[in-house]
């Protein structure tokens, strides 16, 4: 039997792992790489790996909020902004990057994923809005 686990239960189960907030003033143009926003990635990775109830879902899902904070970071630069929050990154895009890098997973792991970013709302990375 497979055992189903959402989009949103994924992020709930890996938001303690998560920073709220992300100094990206290392950043450049034209380069893409924020070493503050590569160093907080490495930590939540880290973070995710201690705590023995997630999987490699739920790996996979911290790789895919931080791609989704990259993009926010690339785009945030061209302001003055300094930091990328969170709550401000696009559960699309994170729910599309999730879903290209299960593509190549066992298929007991693909199987065991329900996208269910349609029902959520208003919900946001920091668990404000509706689940």
């Amino acid at each position: 039997m497979i055992i189903k686990i959402k989009f949103s239960d994924l992020l709930k189960e890996i938001n303690p792992v998560l920073p709220s907030k992300i100094n990206i003033e290392d950043g450049r143009f034209g380069s893409g790489i924020f070493r503050q926003l590569i160093s907080e990635g490495d930590l939540a990775a880290e973070r995710c790996a201690c705590l023995t109830q997630l999987t490699d879902l739920h790996d996979r899902m911290v790789s895919a909020i931080f791609n989704g904070f990259h993009e926010l970071a690339r785009e945030t630069l061209k302001t003055d902004e300094k930091e990328v929050n969170i709550e401000d990154i696009d559960l699309s895009y994170v729910e599309q990057r999730f879903s290209e890098n299960i593509k190549y997973a066992e298929k007991k792991l693909r199987k065991s994923y329900v996208n269910d970013l349609a029902s959520l709302g208003t919900y946001n990375l920091t668990g404000t809005g509706k689940i």
